[in-house]
């Protein structure tokens, strides 16, 4: 980062910088010396910071440190947006709504994806959720046992799948469902009603 910084930091106007957790420590100060240095570039005009944290305890230390620091070092900045997210187990499981994008390595392009809502059923209360994928054959099994795994389902889309009798089948099980999007069409589901295809 350092490296970067004394490279740019008298020629770029613009910058975003994602920070995730996986890839950091868990201790608030190394997150803080990612700060200190970015705040060198002073020929920086448009600002984006996106910093997810998984750490509790660290949260406190960094947003002190941001706001009674970081942004008072930028008096030429004109535009400035700041992402912070953290999400607990216990956050998690409360979640309504869900988008998860999966987008593969291109040694895996056109492999099935072996996902299961099984592996999303602590997801009790999730409402509606959109599934993208990216160059991957989604694999029917996803749908196995849907009703049980995810029973509040009220919309779900997912994109690269070919409909199934099987997948019909399971789709109708799920006593909530109103929508069903896949592959660019709208799906209505209701239950006393026979299933329709409308292109979107």
């Amino acid at each position: 980062m350092t490296a970067f910084v004394d490279y740019y930091k008298n020629s770029l106007k613009s910058l975003k910088l994602e920070f995730y957790s996986e890839y950091m420590s868990d201790l608030s100060d190394e997150w803080i010396t990612v700060l200190s240095v970015i705040s060198q570039m002073k020929a920086i005009r448009e600002l984006s910071l996106v910093m997810t944290i998984e750490n509790l305890d660290a949260i406190q230390s960094i947003v002190d440190y941001h706001c009674e620091v970081f942004v008072n070092q930028w008096p030429q900045l004109k535009r400035y947006r700041l992402h912070m997210c953290h999400l607990s187990e216990k956050q998690m499981k409360q979640l309504p709504r869900l988008d998860l994008v999966l987008n593969p390595s291109t040694e895996i392009m056109g492999h099935k994806l072996d996902l299961t809502s099984k592996s999303l059923s602590p997801l009790k209360r999730l409402t509606h959720f959109e599934l993208d994928i990216k160059n991957y054959v989604m694999n029917e099994t996803f749908f196995d046992s849907i009703h049980t795994h995810l029973p509040h389902i009220q919309s779900l889309m997912v994109t690269e799948l070919k409909i199934t009798p099987t997948i019909e089948a399971m789709l109708k099980m799920l006593p909530k469902l109103k929508c069903f999007r896949y592959s660019g069409y709208t799906y209505p589901m209701f239950a006393e009603s026979n299933v329709g295809v409308v292109n979107a």
